[in-house]
């Protein structure tokens, strides 16, 4: 199954740029790539729905990535990472136009995606594995803190809230989820002025299994990827991708990990000495502001997709990351 998927997003991919062909793309590559031979071009496992990545091996030993795009995109988010998380952030170098395909290339990391262990047939990765991949998924999440007075700017929450009713109230789903929105709409307005006190990051847009690349021995994260939508926002924002460390998505729905709360336990007492050690007081209240922020993040992710109606899974993925906020709980 996944394996046909694969193959229909290369398909897919190359309709688009009729008379490429992945053979073409490896022609360019070993012209890019002189005077050094290439000794190997071979596609990745995991393919995006937006590229086609390719692994390298060359005459000087060296083992590089390289990606077609449809798309030109700016290098600057990418750049920005790797300056505040170091090679954990492979830098890019753009290579060119060719072929109707923009070309990139980036260092080799060793690992593989850590949604391939989420999809092993042995199950998930033991509790100690997950643990060493949460621990260093923390510092993505609260790096770098731009503080009032040397932070880029960010948008007005309240602004932001007004701009998602529309949309929310209009929405084709469940009661169910109707009322985590309003609750969760009426929480964040209500709170805005702590959400806009927060310092901002840089904030990767999609941060999944898909993009993030973990040794298959120990689960430490050896690679961030795909910073191109990573944009600045209020600390907090994009932490709902954390919730893929500690469940997944199954045909019945969410199901949490049997050991979440340990996995998680650790998480969030890993954030919260990434937080200390940037400056922040009080970090327990800092948590809440952080929770609105978050909310907000997965309002803006996940009401887009809803509103599409393209796929299903997108309301089981809002409902269940809304009644997990501490609101929803407190009136359980």
């Amino acid at each position: 199954m996944f394996e046909e998927y694969q193959e229909t997003l290369i398909l897919d991919f190359f309709s688009k740029v009729p008379g490429v062909s992945p053979a073409v793309c490896h022609q360019v590559i070993t012209e890019l790539l002189s005077p050094c031979s290439v000794a190997k071009v071979e596609p990745v496992q995991f393919q995006g729905s937006l590229s086609y990545t390719c692994v390298v091996d060359t005459s000087a030993s060296q083992r590089k990535i390289i990606q077609f795009r449809h798309e030109e995109f700016d290098t600057s988010s990418t750049d920005k990472a790797h300056s505040i998380y170091g090679d954990i952030v492979p830098p890019l170098r753009y290579l060119g136009h060719h072929h109707q395909l923009h070309i990139y290339s980036s260092p080799f990391r060793t690992g593989c995606p850590y949604v391939e262990f989420l999809q092993a047939a042995e199950g998930v990765p033991l509790a100690g594995h997950r643990i060493q991949t949460v621990t260093d998924m923390s510092f993505l999440f609260v790096g770098g803190l731009y503080f009032h007075g040397s932070q880029p700017t960010a948008r007005d929450t309240r602004s932001a809230v007004l701009h998602l009713r529309p949309t929310t109230a209009t929405l084709a789903c469940e009661a169910r989820c109707k009322v985590l929105l309003e609750n969760t709409l009426t929480v964040i307005e209500s709170n805005s002025n702590l959400v806009d006190a927060l310092p901002t990051v840089l904030a990767h847009g999609d941060l999944t299994p898909f993009n993030y690349l973990v040794e298959r021995t120990s689960g430490r994260i050896t690679a961030v990827l795909d910073w191109d939508g990573a944009t600045v926002q209020r600390v907090g924002y994009n932490l709902h991708f954390a919730e893929h460390l500690f469940g997944s998505m199954t045909l019945d729905g969410w199901e949490d990990y049997p050991e979440r709360e340990a996995i998680e336990g650790k998480f969030c007492s890993t954030l919260c000495e990434h937080l200390s050690a940037q400056g922040i007081d009080g970090v327990s209240a800092f948590l809440f502001s952080m929770e609105l922020s978050k909310a907000l993040g997965i309002l803006e992710y996940y009401v887009p997709r809803v509103a599409n109606g393209a796929v299903d899974v997108w309301e089981k993925f809002l409902v269940a990351f809304l009644q997990r906020l501490s609101w929803e709980n407190a009136q359980a």
